[in-house]
């Protein structure tokens, strides 16, 4: 709303949605039917939940969706006081996942996500046949569905080919060889934190929610994070990429032309690898637009009918994200497609001439990046459907991993003092958690 004129008894309001004005007038508080009320919690604001939460009321008289925003503090604290209201039976109806800031399959285990496979069986919007299998499958746990996104980035690393294999990830071990055979190329490289994190999703995306990682495993990611400077500095000079003088780069990929434009920045002997020691590929799906419906919820039926019209056609075409990859099938091959057309403008001189994408500068000159051919588009899904990892939220034991490896980096506590405490805490928060 953007503001109202007129009278007390009958005040007129002025909306705008999509750069359209509408005007309404208030009718003098006639209750109409009565409509089943829902909560959807979220802790990232999104203005895609806005727009959806806002048209469902709309389009829906007998049902009317409350948004309760969890985030106005620090989003780690804000994620903890939600998870604790679902833990009382107190929480929302739905939950936006958004954020990687709580684990589905630990929620799930504990009984406050509802297993959305029933629901998906039933749907005549979406299926478990329409959605991208390597996606699907790995937002499974132990057969059960807890969340649903609708979009999704893929993570990832970025190297020349002499230092990684296209679509394989790095072992541990062959990353920690590699630092130390080319030690002149650290800099610009992600901060020791950021490498920690990176390790903890390859850990944890795919492995048993209960384990306790092994001392070894913890050892090399602190040794790995330890070549690493405590904060990375942006190199805005691609050339070094272009010229092997950086030995790799952390992205993540929205879309083709994401790919098409580090792929250019690198060079053709470039190659996207997974984070080190990741499952599959080592390639990391990060969910995007993704909600979940409270087990305890008495409006699970309606709280799922929000979360399937995402897939509905009318909704994919006005309101599902187009910005990022679609978890359906049909609609990411369509981005595939889309990717390889060219658009053509006529130079000058008349000639018919393929206009670029993209365009950057490289050492003063403009370098441009055209519209994907299908080699590009066949690496790409190769990428999508060989990743086996989810990043899931964990925070706790990211915080644990970060404080206690700072003390060795410093120089405060020995390797062997540090792993110790990690697992001991790790392992009191899995008994607190039971």
């Amino acid at each position: 709303m953007i503001g109202m004129y007129g009278d007390g008894e009958a005040p007129r309001f002025i909306f705008r949605e999509e750069d359209i004005l509408y005007e309404a007038q208030w009718d003098g508080g006639s209750p109409g039917a009565e409509r089943e009320e829902l909560l959807l919690g979220f802790v990232s604001d999104s203005a895609t939940t806005r727009k959806a939460v806002a048209a469902y009321n709309r389009t829906h008289p007998d049902v009317l969706i409350w948004m309760v925003d969890y985030g106005k503090e620090d989003e780690s604290a804000a994620a903890d006081r939600l998870y604790v209201e679902l833990m009382a039976g107190k929480g929302p109806d739905i939950i936006q996942m958004d954020g990687g800031y709580m684990d589905d399959r630990d929620m799930g285990a504990r009984g406050i996500l509802e297993d959305l496979s029933p629901y998906l069986e039933r749907s005549e919007v979406v299926s478990a046949e329409k959605l991208i299998p390597s996606v699907y499958h790995v937002l499974l746990s132990e057969g059960r569905l807890y969340m649903l996104p609708t979009n999704f980035h893929l993570g990832g690393f970025i190297a020349k080919e002499k230092w990684a294999s296209e679509g394989a990830a790095w072992t541990v071990e062959e990353l920690l060889r590699i630092l130390e055979e080319e030690s002149g190329l650290r800099d610009g490289m992600i901060s020791k934190n950021h490498m920690l994190e990176c390790c903890v999703i390859a850990m944890l995306g795919a492995g048993d929610m209960d384990f306790i990682p092994e001392e070894d495993l913890l050892k090399k990611y602190i040794c790995l994070a330890d070549y690493m400077p405590e904060t990375a500095v942006y190199v805005a000079d691609d050339s070094l990429r272009r010229d092997g003088k950086l030995l790799f780069e952390q992205l993540v990929m929205m879309d083709p032309e994401t790919y098409l434009y580090n792929k250019s920045r690198w060079g053709e002997d470039s190659a996207f690898v997974g984070y080190p020691g990741g499952a599959g590929n080592g390639m990391v799906f990060y969910p995007d637009n993704c909600y979940a419906v409270c087990a305890q919820s008495s409006h699970k039926d309606a709280a799922w009918g929000f979360v399937e019209s995402f897939f509905t056609k009318s909704w994919q075409d006005g309101i599902t994200p187009n910005y990022a990859f679609s978890i359906d099938r049909d609609v990411f091959e369509g981005q595939m497609k889309d990717a390889e057309k060219v658009q053509w403008y006529t130079d000058r001189s008349g000639r018919r001439q393929e206009a670029p994408i993209i365009s950057y500068e490289m050492g003063g000159e403009q370098v441009d990046v055209y519209a994907a051919r299908p080699e590009d588009t066949d690496s790409l899904r190769k990428l999508v459907e060989g990743a086996a990892t989810v990043k899931r939220g964990d925070m706790s034991i990211l915080r644990i991993m970060q404080e206690e490896a700072a003390y060795y980096f410093a120089g405060q506590k020995s390797l062997e003092e540090v792993l110790d405490i990690i697992q001991n805490r790790i392992r009191l928060l899995k008994e607190e958690r039971k």
